[in-house]
């Protein structure tokens, strides 16, 4: 998933940001959707921002996204990094899958952090906070 925004720096968070994150668990691992990387409660991940240069694909986006970003000028696009949403709500529809779980995540205080219009995100560190029906 890329996220498109017209924001061109990343905030500073001056305090933890509470935020929703679609993952999968298989054979008791948790994994990202995209780029598979696996997940452990309670561990502090980071990641280095990947800008695309050209137009993002807009297939890796969904539809709302699509529908306020579409033909826009002055965006940028992010490919990697930790994508999440700010509400429960607003990720489900990254869901095409019933092993999908929607976690909860702590962005640190201290991260850089891209904001769309839509309410997703995507920030430079993140830490998973709850797995749901899993044993911490």
């Amino acid at each position: 998933m890329c996220l498109v925004t017209r924001q061109k720096k990343a905030k500073v968070l001056t305090k933890d940001l509470i935020a929703y994150k679609m993952l999968r668990v298989k054979d008791s691992k948790i994994e990202s959707l995209c780029f598979l990387k696996t997940w452990e409660i309670n561990k502090v991940e980071k990641a280095d921002f990947t800008f695309v240069e050209k137009r993002c694909n807009y297939s890796f986006n969904d539809n709302e996204a699509i529908d306020k970003y579409y033909r826009l000028s002055n965006t940028i696009c992010i490919a990697q990094g930790f994508h999440a949403s700010l509400t429960k709500n607003r990720i489900i529809d990254f869901s095409d899958n019933y092993e999908d779980i929607i976690f909860k995540v702590k962005i640190p205080a201290g991260s850089k952090v891209y904001y769309d219009c839509t309410g997703l995100i995507v920030s430079d560190t993140m830490i998973l906070i709850d797995a749901p029906g899993l044993k911490n």
